[in-house]
């Protein structure tokens, strides 16, 4: 934390769009003044919310109302290999002057979807609204924490959830109800399943299946078939030779989904993670009857 003005002033002023700023305040504080594009976590619940954050790999900018607080969580996300620095509000406030404030409880997303499907959410919803009225329907498989489901139900989606770890599964849930602002009912349905056992889907559910960083071969026929005519496969998958059990070779996945001639590929590519690892994006469609 930093608690020399000027230093803390240059912060401010130093900041970019490649980092993330975390206002750590209480929401009565943010909605009075806070540094333009900001996200909000309150201070309480950056432990058991950090799924919120961004990836590791965006350097963070705290700001506290007291020193104490910010100290502690710069220190607990350094201790989570984040590279978080601190400031307080009283300094990055005088450094804006009262012009550069923002008010309201307006705040950006600190965390953000797998990048295959931010990319092609647009483009997936217009050619749906070609061939049915909305809403749509989505399920991602092996979801984890949900930002792929909340980022969806944020635009109007229906979603499912499925995994098989429950606290993630709450985090899910949670995640969607905060990102579309709603208290109930929640817009995510979420099935606490061990895959390899059990595909609780039935066929044709789906206008689109998300399946990020998940290979499982018995899962595939399962996806395959409960994805609606006109529908969407998003599969992302890593690409290197240190598969574990039952994964998918990157050559087969065309093969699989496309041998019967029921889909079309869309994008098959492989792209680098920010942590340098490889990822094989895969977008199929089932033809429409």
């Amino acid at each position: 934390m930093s608690d020399r003005g000027s230093d803390a002033e240059l912060l401010v002023s130093e900041w970019d769009d490649d980092r993330a700023i975390v206002d750590v305040r209480s929401m009565e504080a943010y909605s009075r003044g806070h540094l333009p594009g900001s996200g909000w976590l309150p201070g309480c619940e950056v432990k058991d919310r950090m799924y919120e954050l961004p990836e590791t790999a965006v350097k963070l900018l705290l700001v506290a109302e007291n020193a104490e607080e910010g100290e502690a969580l710069v220190k607990v996300l350094r201790d989570a290999r984040w590279d978080a620095v601190g400031c307080l509000w009283e300094v990055a406030s005088r450094r804006l002057g009262l012009e550069g404030i923002a008010t309201g409880n307006a705040r950006r997303r600190l965390w953000k979807p797998s990048p295959v499907l931010e990319e092609f959410a647009g483009t997936v919803e217009s050619e749906l609204n070609a061939l049915k009225t909305g809403p749509f329907e989505a399920c991602d498989v092996g979801c984890g924490h949900g930002r792929d489901l909340a980022f969806l139900a944020s635009r109007g989606w229906r979603v499912s959830g499925a995994d098989n770890r429950a606290v993630l599964l709450e985090h899910a849930r949670d995640l969607c109800l905060r990102e579309t602002d709603q208290k109930e009912p929640n817009p995510c349905r979420t099935v606490a399943e061990d895959l390899y056992k059990s595909w609780p889907f039935e066929s044709d559910s789906f206008d689109l299946l998300v399946v990020v960083r998940f290979r499982i071969r018995p899962v595939l026929e399962h996806v395959k078939a409960a994805i609606r005519p006109g529908g969407y496969l998003v599969y992302s998958y890593f690409a290197d030779a240190n598969m574990p059990k039952n994964g998918i070779a990157y050559d087969d996945v065309k093969q699989f989904f496309c041998d019967s001639g029921d889909f079309e590929v869309v994008i098959d590519r492989e792209t680098t993670i920010p942590d340098g690892r490889k990822l094989n994006d895969f977008i199929a469609r089932r033809r429409a009857c």
